[in-house]
């Protein structure tokens, strides 16, 4: 009998769910390598929003806009200021890159942030340490057939998600646009963790909630009644190795309503075509669509991201993953043992309890 492929598990259920200074983050640089790391974020920023001005399209313009994002990126790379910039990141996180060659490689030169690299944890109820590996988006986002050549030090790169519930318990997802896993329902907000280093930040995790959500729902920390972060997951279908996903749960001021009237104004408001809800008390519709309606990697093209005819409307696991530890939290053990044979064995919902 052919072994049933693991879609994501849930890697940790925080009971009680952490709070911002329960996490205790430990970098791998000192003081002068994190002061290093943000002038250096600072500088390309400075180089970007030159080149920006001189082609009159914005980051911002490209999602959702491919021959945008095509000039934009053609302009920064023969750029001398965002070469100069590009060569200096290299030379502090990435001695071994030779930056003429992979600049080759990189498809979005205009994505300037310092990544968050998973390293290691430990978590015993209260308090979770985590050990962090700083790098920056313009290395992290070569092709892993790449990462070998360039001679990049390997980098678990880890995001947040967040089941948002409006007042009226309806969960929102996102139908996604843009131009990676177009078209297929996602979380909403979704994203990178940042280290978010500057003085008065919250942290990296919380900080990088808040900015997500800020960005794709122009919702603020005083929108909402609560964000909790609860569990740990880790998607593995799309991505070998698996990614890593710190999943919040947060309950907003606003019903369904209203917040379809905000999202409007959302700065990534393109990266998502519609919103989608579920009623969140009757967890059944949105299993249902999980086991029937989940992405299908056989009917995936070369690139993956490229969402196919087969797969438009279907749900991503790294959406599905954070659903589940939601309602795995709330309902416990005998629930997720049972959800877990239901969605025929591609989830693992139990190890966690254990």
């Amino acid at each position: 009998m052919e072994k049933t492929s693991l879609w994501a598990k849930i890697i940790q259920i925080y009971q009680p769910s952490l709070k911002e200074e329960n996490i205790h983050i430990t970098y791998d640089l000192d003081a002068s390598g994190i002061s290093k790391s943000l002038q250096l974020e600072e500088e390309m920023k400075v180089a970007i929003q030159k080149v920006e001005k001189q082609t009159g399209i914005l980051e911002k313009e490209v999602l959702g806009d491919p021959e945008k994002k095509k000039i934009l990126a053609h302009a920064l790379k023969q750029d001398e200021i965002w070469e100069n910039c590009f060569k200096n990141i290299c030379e502090f996180f990435s001695p071994g890159v030779d930056p003429k060659i992979a600049s080759e490689d990189i498809d979005r030169p205009f994505w300037n942030n310092l990544q968050f690299g998973f390293v290691s944890d430990s978590y015993e109820s209260p308090n979770y340490n985590i050990t962090s590996h700083i790098s920056h988006s313009l290395l992290t986002q070569l092709k892993e057939s790449t990462k070998t050549k360039h001679n990049i030090p390997k980098l678990q790169p880890v995001s947040i998600v967040s089941n948002v519930i409006t007042a009226d318990k309806k969960l929102v997802l996102g139908h996604r646009g843009g131009n990676s896993y177009y078209d297929v329902i996602m979380s909403v907000p979704a994203g990178s963790v940042e280290p978010h280093l500057k003085p008065r930040e919250r942290g990296a995790l919380f900080s990088s909630h808040d900015k997500e959500l800020n960005e794709e729902l122009a919702l603020k920390p005083e929108d909402c009644e609560s964000s909790e972060l609860i569990a740990r997951v880790e998607e593995s279908l799309l991505v070998p190795g698996g990614w890593q996903y710190y999943v919040f749960r947060t309950k907003i001021k606003m019903e369904l309503d209203e917040l379809l009237e905000h999202w409007k104004k959302a700065i990534d408001r393109k990266e998502h075509r519609h919103l989608v809800f579920y009623d969140v008390k009757d967890p059944s519709i949105i299993l249902s669509t999980i086991k029937y309606n989940s992405f299908d990697l056989s009917k995936a093209g070369e690139r993956i991201n490229q969402t196919t005819l087969e797969n438009i409307g279907k749900i991503l696991p790294q959406c599905s993953g954070p659903i589940l530890a939601h309602f795995a939290k709330q309902y416990g053990p005998d629930w997720a043992a049972k959800t877990e044979r239901y969605l025929n064995d591609h989830f693992d919902l139990t190890s966690c309890f254990k």
